[in-house]
C-alpha cells in the first residue's frame, strides 16, 4: 500500500530556483545524474504564490516572489536590527534581506509532500490515480494543510511559496515557509523557529526528559559553585536535535497530512508514530489548560487574601480615626472650657459693686443676672457646635469681650461719679437729711407711739 510522505528541512539558497517550473536542470548543469527529471514535462509544473491567505497558481519568478514576500514579512525586523547595529557602531552587523534568506538562522524551511511513490502508487477504491488526478489531489490536500497550519500557529506561520513538480518520477510538492516569533514589546515579526513555536504553544516532545537533564545539570552547577565558593547560576536545559519543538510540529503536520489524504478517499498506510505524537500534544494542551486553571484559581485566592487584608487595615484605620476624632473633641472641649472660664473671670472682675445708690439704672442686679444667663447659654452653644460651626466660638469670644468692656466702662463710670466732689456733697446732704428725718421720727414715736405710728403710715417715703 502507498504511503504519504512528508520531509522537512532548511530551505537551501537555491530552493526557489529549483522549485520554479521554468527550470531546466539537465541543460543548466549538463549532468548525467538527473535522469529522473523529464524536462519535457516541466511545463506541467505549477508555481504557487501566497496571496490573500491562500496559495494561487502563478507564472511569476519564484525567486523574485519569495524575496518580496520575505521582505514584506521580515523587512521591518531587519530594519530595526540594522538600526541598532548602526547606533552601536557595529557596521559589520548590518545585513540585507538576501543575507537573512540564505543563512541557517533566519532562512525559510522547506517541506516536501508526496502521495505514494513510483513503486507504490496511490489508489482510490483499489484503482490507481492518474498523474492528473494525483496533481489535483496534491493541490487540494495542500490547501487544507495550509489552512490547518494557519489555525495551529496563527501569525507565527508565514508561507513563502510552493510548487508542484510533475517532471520527476513521482509527482510531489515543495512548500517553503518561515516560523516567526513576535516581539512582545513592538509586535514586530522576526525569524525565530524555537521561540516562535514556543509562543504558538508547541510542546517539546519529551518535556520530562528536558526537566531531568536540567535537574542533573543544576546539581553539577551547585556542586561546582560550592567548591569554588560562589553563588550557583541557574541552569536551563536547551532542546537538542532529537528533543525540540520542531520535532513535535513535524509529527503534527505529518499526522494532519495523512488525515487529509484519507478524508479524500485515497488509500494509504498510516504512520504509527503520528498518532503517538499527536496524543502527546493533546496531553500537553490538556496539561497546560489544567495548569492555567490552577494558576487562575491561585490568582483569585491571592486577590481574595489581599482584599481581606486591605479590609482589615481599613477597619483599623477607621477605628484609629474615630479614636483620634474623639480625642480631638475632648481636647477642644477642654480648651473651650478654659477660655470661657478665663473670659467669665474677666467679666466677674469687670462687674461693678451695685450695693449703693447713685449708679446707672441700666446696671442693676437684674441686668447683671440676665447678662450672666446669656453668657452661660453661649457656653452651652459653644460646647455643642464648636466642632461643626467654627465661627460660633469667634462670635462668643466677641460677645464676651464686648460685654466685659461694657461692664468695665460702667465700673469706671461708677468710680468717677463717686469721686466727683459735687456728687459726694449731694450724697452727704441727702444722708444728713435722711438722718434728721429718722431722728424726728424716733422722738415722735417715743412721745406718742400710737400717733406716730398712724402719722408714719400717712407720710410718704423719703428718698
Amino acid at each position: 500500500m502507498a504511503k504519504a510522505s512528508l520531509h522537512s528541512g532548511r530551505a537551501s539558497s537555491g530552493s526557489a530556483k529549483h522549485n520554479d517550473k521554468k527550470r531546466n536542470f539537465k541543460k543548466e548543469s549538463n549532468s548525467q545524474n538527473l535522469d529522473y527529471i523529464d524536462d519535457e514535462k516541466s511545463k506541467e509544473n505549477i508555481n504557487l504564490i501566497f496571496y490573500d491567505g491562500k496559495f494561487v497558481p502563478s507564472n511569476e519568478d519564484l525567486q523574485k516572489i519569495s524575496r518580496e514576500r520575505y521582505d514584506e514579512v521580515f523587512g521591518k525586523a531587519l530594519e530595526e536590527q540594522n538600526q541598532k547595529a548602526v547606533n552601536s557602531r557595529h557596521m559589520e552587523r548590518v545585513k540585507t534581506i538576501d543575507d537573512w534568506m540564505t543563512d541557517s538562522k533566519h532562512g525559510a524551511r522547506e517541506t516536501i509532500l508526496q502521495i505514494g511513490s513510483d513503486k507504490d502508487k496511490a489508489t482510490r477504491d483499489g484503482k490507481e490515480l492518474s498523474r492528473e488526478e494525483l496533481k489535483a489531489e496534491l493541490q487540494s490536500c495542500f490547501d487544507e494543510l495550509n489552512v490547518y497550519m494557519t489555525e495551529l500557529l496563527g501569525n507565527h506561520y508565514q508561507p513563502m511559496h510552493a510548487a508542484i513538480h510533475m517532471d520527476e518520477l513521482t509527482p510531489h510538492m515543495h512548500w517553503d515557509y518561515s516560523i516567526a516569533e513576535i516581539d512582545s514589546k513592538t509586535g514586530t515579526l522576526k525569524p525565530g523557529l524555537n521561540k516562535g513555536l514556543e509562543q504558538a504553544g508547541i510542546e517539546l516532545p519529551n518535556e520530562d526528559r528536558i526537566q531531568e537533564i536540567q535537574k542533573i545539570e543544576q546539581e553539577k552547577e551547585n556542586s561546582q559553585a560550592e567548591a569554588e565558593n560562589r553563588k550557583p547560576k541557574k541552569v536551563k536545559a536547551s532542546p537538542n536535535k532529537y528533543n525540540n519543538r520542531l520535532v513535535t510540529l513535524t509529527s503534527m503536520v505529518r499526522d494532519k497530512w495523512e488525515d487529509i489524504i484519507l478524508s479524500h478517499g485515497i488509500e494509504i498506510e498510516r504512520s504509527e508514530r503520528c498518532d503517538r505524537q499527536h496524543e502527546d500534544q493533546n496531553r500537553y494542551r490538556q496539561k497546560e489548560l489544567q495548569k492555567d486553571i490552577i494558576d487562575k484559581k491561585q490568582s483569585i485566592d491571592t486577590l481574595d487574601a489581599e482584599i481581606a487584608s486591605k479590609e482589615a487595615k481599613k477597619a483599623e484605620l477607621e477605628k484609629d480615626i474615630a479614636s483620634l476624632q474623639e480625642e480631638q473633641t475632648k481636647v477642644k472641649e477642654l480648651i473651650v472650657k478654659e477660655i470661657v472660664a478665663d473670659a467669665q473671670k474677666k467679666i466677674d472682675d469687670a462687674v461693678p459693686d451695685i450695693s449703693g445708690k447713685g449708679y446707672p439704672e441700666n446696671w442693676t442686679p437684674k441686668t447683671i443676672e440676665n447678662l450672666n444667663k446669656i453668657v452661660n447659654s453661649k457656653k452651652e452653644d459653644v460646647a455643642k457646635n464648636i466642632l461643626t460651626y467654627p465661627n460660633t466660638w469667634n462670635k462668643l469670644v466677641g460677645f464676651i469681650k464686648s460685654l466685659a468692656t461694657a461692664l468695665f466702662k460702667a465700673k469706671e463710670q461708677q468710680k468717677a461719679e463717686i469721686s466727683d466732689p459735687d456728687n459726694r456733697k449731694s450724697i452727704m446732704e441727702q444722708l444728713n437729711k435722711n438722718r434728721k428725718i429718722v431722728k424726728e421720727r424716733d422722738a415722735l414715736n417715743k412721745n406718742n407711739p400710737s400717733k406716730a405710728k398712724a402719722k408714719g403710715k400717712e407720710e410718704p417715703a423719703h428718698e
